[in-house]
């Protein structure tokens, strides 16, 4: 019988930088997730997605979670997956503070992210959300944020949450939260969870095909760690160079 990968151990982020950065403060320490097809789609072009990879990795992804302060997605993944964005693994009973991008405030309240569970609950917002909506939200125990321009500004926002306790933050997408990070130089650290299939089309969306790199000398580089399997799928492990 094949042995079971320890992939507790290997569901932490980078113990050396993450020090670093706690010590230095400022933003919280920001590893991105996602899980994809060969050719890098999060989903197919019909907007499937559950579930690219298999169980061990979905295991994988639970505890990433439980190794981060909080779970942050922008509002069109709540959307499209509407995920609870909890730990769901024996061994963890509290949850990771969620995060939640959203610069209406148009998410819904019957949201499963919204569930009070006594974790931190967090809206991000814009500089016009919508004012019965945060009103609504703050009364059941949300804390919203208001950015000063009409998008969430992350320059603006991750000092908010650093002093609210979060010292990192696991980001699990869309392809635009993480384009936006990786275009800022934010992102400390990257899991890439590959599964053996490949969907094509233009129109199958990327994990951050917003980012739109021109030139080779422009494009965010990091330093590769060796790959491992988490069932049948790869995980690609790498932490950024700056």
């Amino acid at each position: 019988m094949p042995r079971r990968p320890n992939i507790s151990a290997k569901a932490t982020p980078d113990r050396v930088r993450l020090r670093n950065k706690l010590v230095s403060g400022g933003i919280p320490y920001l590893t991105l997730k996602a899980a994809v097809s060969l050719d890098g789609r999060i989903a197919t072009r019909g907007g499937e997605s559950k579930w690219i990879t298999g169980a061990l990795a979905r295991e994988f992804g639970h505890r990433l979670r439980a190794n981060h302060d909080a779970v942050m997605v922008g509002r069109g993944t709540v959307v499209a997956d509407d995920p609870q964005l909890n730990v769901r693994v024996d061994g963890f009973s509290t949850h990771p503070a969620r995060v939640v991008l959203d610069s209406k405030c148009a998410i819904s309240p019957k949201a499963k992210c919204l569930a009070d569970d006594g974790a931190q609950r967090i809206i991000i917002t814009g500089n016009a959300p919508d004012a019965d909506a945060v009103k609504s939200l703050e009364k059941a125990g949300v804390d919203v944020i208001q950015c000063s321009g009409e998008k969430p500004n992350a320059k603006e926002f991750l000092p908010l949450l650093r002093e609210r306790g979060i010292a990192s933050i696991l980001v699990e997408g869309g392809a635009a939260v993480h384009a936006g990070l990786i275009a800022n130089g934010l992102p400390d650290e990257l899991f890439l969870i590959v599964a053996g299939m490949v969907f094509g089309g233009e129109d199958a969306p990327g994990w951050c095909t917003s980012l739109g790199i021109d030139r080779l000398e422009e494009a965010p580089r990091l330093k590769l760690r060796p790959p491992f399997v988490v069932g049948e799928d790869v995980v690609i492990h790498g932490v950024f160079n700056h």
